[in-house]
C-alpha cells in the first residue's frame, strides 16, 4: 500500500471474506508492466491471500482504509487462521491499524 497511495485512497486495498478476484488476474510482473492502481491492488491482494493460505489452509486477511481529516490513509490489517495446537474450532486473529505515508 505504501508502494501504491492511490489505490490505498481509493479503498482499492480493501478487501472482505466474500471478495472474488478477477479473472484473469492482472500481470504486473516486470518493469515492462502498465498496470493501474487498481490493478496493482488486486494483483498484491491476491499474493498475500495466496501467501496466508500457504501459512495455513484456512488463513484469511482483511483490510479497511480509512482517510481522516487531514487527508492521511489509516489501514485496518487482520489475519486470522485455525491453530491446529487447539482443541476447539476457534479462530486465532492478529489486527493492525497503521498509517500509510
Amino acid at each position: 500500500m505504501r508502494a501504491n497511495p492511490e489505490a490505498a485512497r481509493n479503498g482499492f486495498y480493501d478487501i472482505t471474506e466474500e471478495f472474488v478476484f478477477p479473472s484473469p488476474l492482472p500481470d504486473c510482473v516486470g518493469i515492462d508492466k502498465n498496470c493501474t492502481p487498481e490493478e496493482l491492488a488486486v494483483f498484491d491482494l491476491f499474493h498475500w491471500k495466496q501467501d496466508l493460505n500457504q501459512f495455513s489452509a484456512a488463513g484469511n486477511g482483511l483490510v479497511v482504509t480509512a482517510i481522516d481529516v487531514t487527508g492521511r490513509v489509516a489501514a485496518n490489517v487482520a489475519v486470522s487462521w485455525y491453530d491446529p495446537l487447539t482443541t476447539d474450532d476457534a479462530r486465532s486473529t492478529f489486527a493492525i491499524a497503521a498509517e500509510i505515508r
